[in-house]
């Protein structure tokens, strides 16, 4: 199980690569009610092609919907990724899937283990899922659809890709 924030999904989704993350934890998804509102509800409105696709997830519960039911704001954080930690605690689930980096920070400063959409790459090349070069090119679909990338952890995805 892992509960997950917002972009990985959202990403993952756009390039038609969510069964990575379905494969990869082997058990539903959970995202924090928040997050579905933000991601699908907000989605299906405009008609986008990946809420669509993850709403029917949700419909075939490969993704689980929960609610926070304590929740902190936290400086800096959006509400989404703040319940998506909180969720994570409350669940006692210490692995976390969030890309943003003062998201990343806040979970790991209460004890939790943040995973991004690069670990999900590399696991998944890793696991024989796909090719070194099948990661490579998803990475690249990936910063087409707005993933942000510097060119530091961009050069050491290739070297870790390297090693498997």
């Amino acid at each position: 199980m892992i509960v997950s924030d917002a972009s990985p999904l959202i990403l993952f989704a756009k390039i038609k690569k969510i069964d990575l993350i379905l494969d990869l934890f082997k058990e539903p998804v959970i995202i924090e009610e928040t997050v579905k509102k933000e991601i699908i509800d907000a989605g299906l409105r405009e008609r986008f092609s990946d809420a669509i696709y993850l709403n029917k997830l949700v419909n075939e519960k490969k993704i689980h919907v929960k609610q926070a039911k304590k929740f902190t704001k936290i400086i800096g954080i959006h509400e989404g990724e703040a319940k998506t930690i909180f969720l994570a605690l409350e669940l006692k689930e210490e692995n976390i899937l969030i890309d943003e980096e003062d998201g990343r920070a806040a979970a790991r400063a209460l004890g939790l283990k943040p995973k991004g959409s690069l670990f999900i790459l590399l696991q998944s090349a890793k696991n024989k899922k796909i090719s070194k070069k099948e990661a490579i090119a998803a990475l690249n679909l990936l910063i087409k659809n707005n993933y942000r990338i510097s060119s530091k952890y961009y050069s050491q995805f290739l070297e870790k890709l390297e090693e498997l």
